[in-house]
């Protein structure tokens, strides 16, 4: 235990004392931090509005005119039974009728054309949400080999499959935008602790020496120095997570009127545990690493 305290001292003086490369260090640290803060927000925001398109597209499932309501509840309750199934809403032949007359209550020729019809020309339908866009394939799948299918009309998946692929693609590509990001940022970040990390050994080349001499062990060396790269990583984080706050504090608003739903203050505040987590442990474990390397190089014990 006496030993952890003064390992931790000693990092610690050699942290301060480095004050103008530590500030440095902190800075390049904090920067791309925060880019990974951004990258978090990012996929909040994206994610909350493929979401939203998401649920704007379905299927719809047409039905024949002389489909029985009880056929229509077995494949109802098929489609409700499966796991990437989110909604089905069945819209009756009355139902159509009467969503058709509102929508085109101030057309009177058409209302009186239809009036003179000697029966209700709609279909009844299925509409379809799927849990994600990406699972819409399957469920038409499911329903071209479905047991009843004979009291299927049409399909009309064709017609929006190139929305739903272009959703599922966009997705797919900021995802993996994401990560790369993420990746050449976390190697930037090693790079520079690991430079500073050098800096520090070989100013305290003579400190190394005598400490050898006198008999300390090769972790009691190396301890300080690991303990410096943690404390690069907790007062980066913390920079980080306060500065994107007030970022997104200030730019909250315009981002809610640009994409309806989103609200990335709320976000960020009611995440805070999480995020600073995330944050912390990705600062220590990146100025650890970057600590070890060094040492195992540069620092002979």
């Amino acid at each position: 235990m006496n030993n952890f305290r003064r390992i931790f001292k000693y990092g610690w003086l050699g942290f301060s004392r480095n004050i103008w490369i530590s500030t440095a260090t902190i800075s390049i640290m904090t920067l791309a931090l925060s880019v990974v803060s951004g990258l978090l927000l990012l996929h909040n925001i994206t994610g909350t509005f493929v979401r939203d398109l998401e649920q704007k597209i379905d299927v719809s499932v047409y039905l024949k005119q002389e489909t029985e309501e009880s056929k229509v509840k077995e494949l109802t309750a098929a489609l409700k039974s499966r796991a990437d199934v989110m909604e089905v809403e069945y819209v009756s032949r009355d139902q159509a009728l009467e969503i058709f007359k509102n929508r085109h209550k101030d057309n009177e020729l058409l209302i009186t054309s239809l009036k003179e019809l000697d029966q209700n020309p709609f279909q009844g339908s299925l509409n379809i949400k799927a849990q994600k866009a990406s699972q819409f394939e399957a469920i038409v799948s499911f329903l071209e080999g479905y047991a009843g299918k004979e009291i299927i009309e049409k399909v009309n998946y064709r017609e929006n499959e190139t929305v739903i692929k272009k959703l599922t693609a966009i997705t797919s590509s900021i995802q993996k935008i994401g990560l790369f990001f993420a990746a050449l940022l976390s190697l930037v970040v090693i790079l520079v602790t690991f430079n500073t990390i050098r800096l520090v050994i070989y100013n305290y080349r003579d400190e190394i020496s005598i400490m050898k001499l006198v008999g300390a062990g090769d972790w009691f060396i190396r301890g300080p120095f690991i303990v410096a790269g943690s404390l690069y990583g907790v007062f980066s984080a913390i920079l980080a997570w306060v500065a994107f706050f007030f970022i997104v504090w200030v730019i909250s608003q315009k981002t809610g009127a640009l994409f309806p739903g989103t609200d990335i203050l709320a976000y960020w505040s009611g995440n805070f545990f999480w995020t600073i987590f995330l944050l912390v442990s990705l600062g220590v474990g990146l100025g650890v690493l970057s600590s070890f390397i060094a040492i195992r190089r540069y620092l002979k014990v």
